[in-house]
């Protein structure tokens, strides 16, 4: 593999992590005293 195709791998490899963190953290986080009060 190229360096330019190994890097353009990590950086879709990075967006991808952080819409997983985004997920993980900041969507339960808002979703989580509406389900507590529930």
């Amino acid at each position: 593999m190229d360096r330019k195709s190994i890097s353009v791998n990590i950086t879709a490899h990075l967006k991808y992590i952080k819409l997983i963190l985004i997920n993980f953290i900041f969507i339960p986080s808002y979703n989580g005293p509406v389900t507590h009060e529930i």
